[in-house]
């Protein structure tokens, strides 16, 4: 592992998805939702909803994949 610009960083980085959050306002304040490809620490309060915007994230991933399987199913033929 070596030096990288920060030109291919940034490359690299457009290909990345964005996980919505379920909330506009999170995903506004996080620059489009949480980034994939990356790791993300959720820190705070107890009750603060760290737990519920785990639980909401591992959903909208499953989500995601049924859809693209759907969309791939029937539209292949």
């Amino acid at each position: 592992m070596g030096f990288e610009t920060a030109t291919k960083v940034k490359e690299r980085r457009v290909q990345y998805a964005y996980i919505t959050t379920g909330s506009s306002k999170l995903n506004k304040l996080l620059g489009g939702g949480i980034e994939s490809g990356s790791i993300t620490e959720v820190f705070g309060e107890f009750r603060t909803g760290k737990s519920q915007l785990c639980h909401t994230l591992a959903v909208t991933c499953q989500v995601i994949i049924l859809l693209i399987i759907l969309y791939l199913f029937f539209y292949s033929f």
